[in-house]
């Protein structure tokens, strides 16, 4: 749909290691963003930072903390 509006320039930043954020979901995402032939594509892993909304979340127990372990191996 980008490339029908006339956009030629497209990029995407994606973040691994979501809260519930499984590697099936992370590497779907990867596929469909590869599947659309970005000119430039940005991989993150999450980092949460103090006096964050998602920072609160997780110190109250209503987002669970992102699985350390998982993250990194969806970067490999």
């Amino acid at each position: 749909m980008l490339r029908d509006a006339g956009f030629e320039n497209i990029s995407f930043d994606l973040i691994a290691g979501l809260p519930r954020q499984t590697l099936a979901d992370w590497k779907r995402n990867l596929d469909e963003a590869l599947a659309m032939q970005p000119e430039h594509l940005s991989l993150y892993l999450l980092e949460i930072h103090e006096g964050t909304p998602l920072a609160e979340q997780v110190r109250s127990g209503r987002q669970p903390r992102p699985d350390e372990d998982l993250a990194p191996r969806c970067m490999n």
